[in-house]
């Protein structure tokens, strides 16, 4: 498999505080990733700037061979980088003002220029796969939390990005949306259409991890530390840092 996405010496700061410290990163076409490490290890941050929502001082981000920014240089516009990868925020971040539905299928009006029919055919479609037909006309705000997140799932893949990111989807959900959010997005990956999907995952929940990805990068102090292939990261992980983080957490889901 080619690298879909690759980052290299990725440098971020918020004042004084060093977030990312060259921080270098491969996603193969295809591969699912899972992030782990302690909250403010840069997860969400190197999320934010692979989406140019947050600058940063130095670096490279390239997708498909093509670099898309360097520094503080951008070469593409915003937009057009978010078809290729598209985030998935743990605050769901739906349109308050539109039902379920319209918050799946009008992105693909607006950004993919689609005509409504066929929109909406798709959002359709996925509310059958991820079980919230019945949450279709209701806006976010009458929907449980587990609800609203499958909504952002679902008008996450309904533009069919290069590569998804999950950031940590299921940190606001009680348990009994956790163990849905994860099913049915399971279940979404087995479509033929999903099924090739770059993804990686930012998550706190370590059976996840080793069940839904092909390889778990634990993050610490702004890099990776340590990666394996997910099946034997916790039988495999070696340094300190990193089985000192995974032991308190490593039970079933």
């Amino acid at each position: 498999m080619t690298n879909i996405l690759e980052v290299k010496k990725l440098c971020k700061w918020y004042g004084e505080n060093n977030v990312l410290s060259d921080f270098s990163f491969r996603l193969k076409a295809g591969e699912k990733v899972a992030l782990i490490g302690s909250s403010g290890s840069g997860k969400t941050t190197f999320f934010r700037c692979l989406t140019l929502l947050d600058k940063f001082q130095s670096g490279e981000l390239s997708i498909d061979g093509v670099c898309y920014a360097k520094g503080e240089e951008i070469y593409f516009q915003p937009w057009e980088v978010r078809r290729n990868i598209v985030m998935v925020f743990q605050s769901f971040n739906l349109f308050p003002n539109y039902t379920v539905l319209d918050n799946i299928a009008l992105p693909l009006v607006v950004v993919k220029n689609m005509n409504k029919n066929t929109a909406f055919h798709i959002a359709k479609r996925l509310t059958s796969i991820l079980d919230i037909e019945e949450c279709e006309d209701r806006y976010p705000n009458d929907v449980s939390g587990g609800q609203a997140q499958r909504c952002a799932i679902a008008r996450s893949l309904a533009m069919k990005p290069k590569i998804l990111l999950l950031d940590e989807i299921t940190s606001a959900l009680d348990p009994e949306s956790i163990v849905k959010v994860i099913k049915y997005i399971d279940l979404a990956m087995n479509e033929e259409e999903f099924s090739g999907m770059s993804i990686i995952l930012n998550t706190h929940l370590m059976n996840f991890a080793k069940k839904f990805a092909d390889r778990i990068a634990f993050l610490c102090n702004g890099s990776i530390y340590e990666e394996h292939p997910a099946g034997e990261f916790f039988d495999q992980c070696c340094r300190e840092e990193t089985k000192r983080f995974v032991q308190p957490f490593v039970r079933p889901l």
